[in-house]
């Protein structure tokens, strides 16, 4: 493994120890995706939409798990 590897390996781990833990399961990784919005939406206050994909959420067959 050269210099420019080792760089890019550590950057990347420093980068992972900053992700802040999911609120659903607790894992360091993004679980949330945001979908795009317009600057309107910003100016209204509106909070932006999106879903998670979060691993709690589906089940072994990878389809979503209904809320009871």
């Amino acid at each position: 493994m050269n210099r420019k590897q080792r760089n890019k390996n550590r950057k990347t781990a420093a980068t992972n120890k900053i992700l802040p833990k999911c609120p659903e399961c607790g894992m360091r990784e993004p679980h949330w995706i945001e979908s795009p919005y317009s600057l309107q939406d910003i100016f209204d206050g509106r909070e932006p939409q999106g879903f998670w994909t979060c691993p709690k959420f589906y089940g072994a067959d990878g389809r979503r798990i209904e809320a009871v």
